[in-house]
């Protein structure tokens, strides 16, 4: 990684490692690097669990503005220098695979880059229209374009899952991203994480990875992308504030919510004015609906969904007819509902 400049994700430093030369290596010259092929008697699985155990003992962190490029830590520098000594687990081969990571079907680090390009820009579509990533389109929509990595807007009508209003209404946004991962001079898609993301990233998936491992499972399974990433973005400190995460739910919350609140309170209050008033919003939303349910004798989720409630406090309507507008609302709901929710909103109001 130092060699290389600490700019490529994990992918990249794997196949260098164990002196794998593609086009992308090549194009850098990094196969006339001294730690070219240097690890070349470990498995790409086996250099996989090296970069795992580095991270969670804090000597790599991994920075999602270079488009997840790894980077050395301060810890780092004293194993560099030979004054602290690693021990790292061994890879147990007998054990089988609880489940193919999703993203191994990554050739280059060209490919790499724009499959997290993609995925934080559907996240920021998400996040503006208040509503989960996969609403967007899922996973498999994004692995079938960073496969074809169309040019022009025909090339979308190919893609797995880009319908003609999709294409029509994301389209141009698409194209724009995988031009700009094509070329690596461009850093303005993805906005620079601040120190107190990068931390509480750092932390986050540290403990999702100790997790994993003491429960043999992958790390989504614990927590997912997604839900990390909107950890960041609206840092939880309450219960309630654990219902709002994407992805997350009862379930998981009950399991692991105290765990994650440990990790998240301390840099809770870290997050601007926007975020923290959105937080305070999504707060009041879920208890109106939590106590509505209750005296309805219902559930919550059949008063209003969570991401129905996560867009209302994105949209902030004003009235019955913006209301009925904000996605999973509708005109009944907001017949039914709406006062009580414009109160609601009208109170948190800043």
């Amino acid at each position: 990684m130092y060699r290389a400049g600490q700019r490529f994700a994990a992918g990249y430093i794997t196949n260098l490692l164990r002196g794998k030369s593609d086009d992308w290596i090549r194009g850098n010259r990094h196969e006339q690097l001294s730690t070219f092929g240097i690890g070349a008697e470990l498995s790409d699985k086996e250099w996989r669990s090296v970069i795992r155990q580095c991270i969670s003992l804090g000597y790599l962190t991994v920075n999602i503005a270079r488009y997840q490029a790894l980077q050395l830590t301060e810890a780092a520098k004293k194993v560099l220098k030979g004054e602290t000594e690693v021990m790292l687990r061994p890879l147990k081969r007998d054990k089988p695979a609880t489940r193919t990571l999703k993203d191994n079907w990554l050739r280059t680090e060209r490919e790499e880059r724009l499959w997290q390009a993609l995925r934080v820009w559907r996240m920021k579509q998400a996040e503006a229209e208040g509503i989960p990533a996969y609403m967007i389109f899922g996973d498999k929509t994004l692995r079938d374009l960073v496969e074809k990595m169309p040019q022009n807007l025909n090339g979308l009508h190919d893609i797995y899952g880009l319908g003609e209003a999709k294409t029509e209404r994301f389209g141009h946004g698409i194209l724009k991203v995988c031009q700009n991962a094509a070329d690596f001079s461009h850093d303005a898609v993805i906005r620079p994480q601040t120190e107190r993301e990068q931390q509480l990233r750092q932390k986050l998936e540290a403990w999702r990875y100790e997790q994993a491992r003491a429960e043999n499972c992958a790390l989504h399974t614990v927590l997912s992308d997604e839900s990390l990433a909107d950890m960041l973005a609206a840092t939880p400190e309450t219960e309630t504030d654990l219902e709002a995460v994407h992805g997350l739910g009862s379930v998981r919350a009950a399991k692991y919510g105290r765990d994650i609140l440990a990790v998240c309170r301390p840099f809770s209050d870290g997050i601007d004015e926007t975020a923290k008033h959105k937080r305070c919003l999504m707060r009041a939303l879920i208890q109106w609906c939590n106590e509505t349910a209750k005296h309805e004798q219902s559930e919550p989720y059949r008063i209003l969904s969570k991401a129905a409630l996560r867009a209302i406090a994105a949209k902030q309507p004003e009235g019955l007819a913006e209301l009925a507008a904000v996605y999973g609302v509708g005109e009944e709901k907001a017949a039914r509902y709406g006062a009580a929710v414009l109160a609601v909103l009208e109170r948190d109001a800043v």
